[in-house]
């Protein structure tokens, strides 16, 4: 996931979630703005092969920043 924004967003603060559609709890973390073009990454094991339909969401918690969620879906197919 990627939080994307113009120019210095040093007074904004994100928070980040990403729900992984297999039952188990969500990621989130917060940040406090930068620069432009900061990245926040995920990782997560499947127990078992399948299509996911995976929801990254992003908000400002404060400041006068914007950003963009995310609907994604992924399929892990054992190898």
């Amino acid at each position: 996931m990627a939080a994307v924004w113009s120019g210095n967003a040093s007074s904004c603060k994100f928070d980040f979630s990403i729900n992984w559609a297999d039952g188990t709890p969500a990621t989130s973390t917060s940040i406090v703005g930068g620069q432009a073009g900061q990245t926040i990454i995920g990782s997560h094991t499947y127990a078992k092969p399948g299509t996911y339909a995976i929801v990254a969401k992003a908000k400002v918690s404060s400041g006068s920043c914007s950003v963009v969620d995310g609907h994604y879906r992924f399929t892990y197919k054992q190898a």
